[in-house]
């Protein structure tokens, strides 16, 4: 059961990224023996009498992504974590606008043991709190065993991988896995592994709404919070050089409009998660506005069930996989924030390769029909498929394009689709459970890594029995070798031959990617030192790191 509770909150956090303004649903949890506290937020200011800090650059943020929940522990969106990730210290970050994991609250990289099971990490003696507590390594060690211990949503990112975390001296953290992971440094730099003041959370309830200020050893603090407004001030005990603006200001919008409004009348410096393709080409002809389509974005695909007929012959996957011509859907339905995947691992992370293209190539109708042939299928007697799609979760036409799907299978003669609708709140249990033939998903990582790409699909039975009777079943082998492998080039090496059977045995079938968007004012910019400038250096990770912003005229915001 640990596995799929693990799949519905990564469902769960699909629909962070660029959501409705309401919480996304997530999996019961189980396994805590503690009762949350509740999700609402009262407005709040700080107590703080912390020495003033010079705020004239004021960044002044929109979106439409709500604030859910800001206890480390349990937070599980893209727009909590990004608060979260601005005021908490994590030993390890990633730099902007791409994947290069630096330093954080560590003096330097961990120590990693031969077997890649023990990761050691010796604290910077500067790292401290708003209010001048230093972050000594019990401190921190106490953090990840109260995440441990609460299990919350942000629970798995830890218990999954670490066996035990310790603390030999002050200045020494070390933590202990269950297996070799290459990729823990990408978990290490994610929200749950984040350092907060000892204060800040208590350590036997989760706290979705701490009261401010909440101090961490990130470059700022929570000052004050509600339902539609953060305002973070600047640390002043930071120890890092890249801290402005000295104030944020984080306003959540009710609909896309008003907050595309606020940025062309000046009542915002920019707009991230929320801006759908309709309404960043209506920006990008406002004057003094920019827009930016950011690196990376959702993978949509189809999950494939592999354990019930018709998909449970191999032939059948591939004459599915053949039929689809990604291109033509995206033309007809979709639009410029999509683009064409043929990988089940997103451009730009170890690896990626475009294994359907290379294994398919174009859509092959006449190939398709071999195949179902070779099956048993006949017009009389075609192969009864049922595709399940959940029609309001994306924000897109996804009925249109799944119907543009069917014609494309269904051009064969030898298969028949059924499309099948359901709400999103029953349909996540029924794609873990395996309902359906094929079932329609966006995918956005919990950590980006190729491993978060694969595993759930691939080991324990795979979402909705993608990993079931395996045509190669050595593939969860490969992908568990492939995750503790500690070469880069090895382990790129060895996700290209994953890449190939996984398409070969049409694990899932890679449809599409999601672009996101950001837009913002001529006053802001993105720091030429890292990436993706043009994006505000919003790159694979898409978290916004507010460090990587700055200012090009000096006006007070």
């Amino acid at each position: 059961m640990r596995s799929k509770r693990w799949l519905l909150l990564l469902l769960a956090l699909v629909w962070s990224c660029n959501g409705p303004s309401t919480p996304s649903p997530t999996a019961p949890d189980t396994t805590s023996t503690t009762t949350p506290a509740s999700t609402t937020f009262t407005t709040s200011a700080t107590t703080s009498t912390l020495p003033p800090i010079d705020a004239s650059e004021t960044l002044r943020v929109g979106t439409t992504a709500p604030i859910t929940n800001l206890d480390p522990a349990d937070a599980f969106t893209f727009g909590d974590w990004e608060i979260l990730n601005a005021v908490g210290g994590g030993l390890l970050r990633f730099e902007p606008g791409g994947n290069t994991i630096v330093p954080g609250t560590a003096q330097d990289l961990p120590e990693v043991s031969e077997d890649g099971r023990t990761y050691t990490f010796q604290l910077d003696p500067e790292a401290e709190f708003a209010d001048g507590t230093a972050l000594t390594a019990p401190i921190y060690v106490e953090q990840i065993d109260r995440v441990r211990r609460l299990a919350g949503r942000g629970s798995d990112l830890i218990s999954f991988y670490v066996a035990n975390v310790e603390a030999p001296d002050d200045s020494t953290v070390v933590f202990n896995l269950h297996d070799a992971f290459a990729f823990f440094p990408s978990l290490v730099a994610g929200t749950p592994y984040l350092a907060f003041h000892p204060d800040a959370y208590p350590s036997d309830q989760l706290t979705p709404s701490p009261e401010p200020p909440v101090y961490g050893t990130g470059p700022w603090y929570i000052e004050s919070v509600s339902e539609t407004e953060v305002v973070l001030e600047a640390n002043p005990r930071y120890s890092g050089a890249d801290q402005r603006p000295g104030r944020i200001v984080i306003r959540v919008f009710a609909t896309t409009d008003e907050m595309a409004s606020a940025l062309a009348n000046g009542d915002v410096d920019l707009l991230w998660r929320g801006v759908d393709g309709e309404t960043a080409e209506s920006l990008s002809d406002v004057d003094g506005v920019n827009v930016a389509s950011v690196p990376g974005g959702t993978l949509h695909f189809l999950t494939v069930n592999h354990s019930d007929a018709p998909t449970d012959d191999q032939r059948v996957r591939q004459a599915i996989a053949e039929s689809i011509d990604r291109g033509a859907v995206i033309d007809a339905t979709l639009g410029d924030a999509f683009q064409p995947s043929f990988s089940p691992i997103p451009p730009g992370l170890t690896g990626s390769v475009d294994a359907f293209e290379e294994v398919y190539g174009d859509p092959d109708v006449s190939t398709a029909i071999d195949l179902l042939s070779d099956a048993g299928y006949t017009e009389a007697s075609p192969a009864e498929i049922e595709l399940g799609y959940p029609p309001e979760r994306f924000g897109l036409d996804i009925a249109a394009a799944l119907e543009q799907i069917e014609l494309q299978i269904e051009a064969t003669g030898l298969a028949k689709v059924t499309l099948t609708a359901q709400p999103w709140n029953t349909y996540v249990g029924a794609v873990v459970e395996g309902t359906y033939d094929l079932a329609f998903l966006g995918w956005l990582h919990d950590f980006p890594d190729p491993h978060n790409y694969l595993a759930p699909f691939v080991l324990d039975g795979g979402l909705g029995g993608s990993g079931q009777d395996l045509a190669f079943p050595e593939l969860p082998q490969l992908v568990g070798d492939a995750a503790a492998e500690s070469d880069a080039d090895e382990r790129a090496a060895a996700y290209g031959e994953i890449q190939d059977l996984f398409a070969q045995d049409v694990v899932t079938i890679p449809l599409w990617i999601e672009h996101h968007y950001i837009a913002f004012a001529d006053r802001i910019s993105g720091s030429e030192t890292f990436t993706s400038p043009e994006s505000l250096n919003v790159g694979a990770t898409q978290i916004l790191d507010y460090r990587a912003i700055e200012f090009t005229d000096e006006g007070d915001g």
